[in-house]
């Protein structure tokens, strides 16, 4: 990534521009490493606000210090370019 300035800005337009064509089109947002921060905004588009908040309140159930996964995919609140 020498030649690419900003490319932590430049693989999440990429990555964002993909995963919306994917959804539109019927795929998944999930990924081998899991939904994690950068996917998580998309969160809202695959699972119903009633699955979200449940996934919420069971991590906070088995991990109420947030150690595991801290703000990653079905367990946080979407990461928004505020609060990046």
């Amino acid at each position: 990534f020498e030649n690419v300035r900003d490319a932590s800005v430049v693989f999440g337009e990429i990555e964002c521009a993909a995963r919306e064509a994917i959804i539109e089109n019927g795929g998944s947002v999930s990924h081998h490493h899991g939904i994690g921060k950068l996917r998580s905004a998309f969160m809202p588009h695959v699972n119903s606000d009633v699955t979200r908040g449940f996934f919420r309140e069971m991590s906070r159930g088995v991990d109420p210090q947030g150690i595991f996964a801290a703000r990653n995919g079905s367990f946080s609140e979407p990461v928004t370019d505020e609060s990046r």
